[in-house]
């Protein structure tokens, strides 16, 4: 660009924008990955707009990673802040809320009787640090299950827990501290009532893949 002039118009165009092109992506880059961390997904998808042209070769694969953590986590927080009775009349509304709430009541009794039948493999015992296999979802959590059948799920980046009774269904068997074909379903009675199910593999005796009900993959180590 020497002894080429600089020049601009009021738009805005430019003919020397390409100059910072890699080091402003790499910035922005970094700035989404920690919103993103900060769990606004909306403004790490605002801070990477069209800087796949420019960004630095080393972090190409980074930035497919983080496009799909964003994706993820965008998805979910709309689901999260869906209304379910959006576009309903007051009457449908008040009607669809005492429905909802006698199906909650009926799914409680059915967690709580399953809840006291709940049973555990001595493998699954233990605290489990959770990390998904995409490194930039902010969704780390703790998996504590305990003999009696009791679990905790702690969010790290909501500072949240799940607690209920937990049920395993687990093919195959440990053999030596050795997975032969190890994996299973379990079955989570959330004190609130809710359902929900996770599936897990072992690798070896401390370490195992679990798959979310959304369908996030994560790697559970034993602590």
């Amino acid at each position: 660009m020497a002894n080429i002039p600089m020049v601009g118009n009021a738009q805005g165009d430019t003919n020397f924008g390409g100059l910072a092109g890699a080091p402003a992506s790499e910035a922005s880059f970094y700035l989404a990955r920690a919103l993103l961390a900060k769990g606004d997904a909306e403004g790490a998808s605002n801070t990477l707009y069209e800087i796949g042209r420019t960004i630095p070769e080393d972090l190409r694969d980074d930035l497919n990673q983080l496009n799909m953590a964003i994706a993820r986590a965008h998805s979910q927080q709309q689901q999260e802040q869906q209304d379910p009775y959006a576009g309903m009349s007051q009457e449908q509304r008040s009607y669809a809320d005492r429905q909802y709430q006698r199906d909650r009541e009926r799914q409680q009794m059915a967690a709580r009787q399953f809840a006291s039948k709940a049973k555990v493999v001595p493998e699954l015992v233990g605290v489990w640090e959770m990390s998904p296999d995409n490194k930039f979802l902010p969704w780390k959590k703790t998996l504590t299950i305990e003999s009696n059948a009791n679990f905790t799920i702690a969010s790290h980046n909501e500072g949240s827990a799940r607690r209920g009774k937990v049920d395993v269904q687990q093919a195959g068997s440990m053999a030596q501290g050795v997975p032969d074909n190890v994996n299973g379903q379990m079955m989570m009675f959330d004190e609130s009532g809710s359902v929900s199910t996770m599936w897990y593999e072992f690798i070896d005796r401390d370490r195992m893949r679990i798959t979310d009900l959304d369908g996030t993959l994560y790697e559970a180590r034993r602590r």
